[in-house]
């Protein structure tokens, strides 16, 4: 995977729909379950791609945004500042927004863990 598919937000919900459809051949049980919960992973990953590309449009405007600032009359110069300020707010928050999603779809899901290992009767007495 390059670092290009990782910034695109469709590329990951085209593999929760794949995943999806998969999910959907599937019976009922585990398998399907966890097939279903890599979907939601693509999508949260696509919402994250999406926050940090939304990011990236907001530094660029900030930076076009300082590079005008400095020939524009004082009158400029305050709406530059202003939209500035609130590029720099829209930044911080996504950037939060993004973080948290990040962390969250870290969390292992109890639905979704693999059941533990079979026990064989009488292996137990043998430690």
């Amino acid at each position: 995977m390059t670092r290009q598919f990782a910034s695109d937000p469709d590329h990951w919900h085209g593999r929760a729909a794949e995943a999806r459809q998969l999910a959907n051949q599937m019976p009922e049980g585990q398998r399907k379950r966890i097939m279903l919960r890599i979907a939601r992973d693509y999508d949260t990953l696509a919402e994250i791609a999406a926050e940090r590309r939304t990011a990236q449009q907001l530094r660029q405007a900030i930076a076009r945004y300082e590079g005008l600032s400095a020939s524009a009359s004082p009158e400029l110069m305050d709406v530059y500042a202003a939209e500035i300020a609130a590029c720099n707010g829209m930044l911080t928050r996504i950037e939060q927004r993004a973080d948290a999603t990040a962390a969250s779809s870290r969390e292992p899901s109890s639905k979704t863990e693999a059941p533990p290992a079979p026990t064989h009767p009488g292996t137990d007495q043998l430690q």
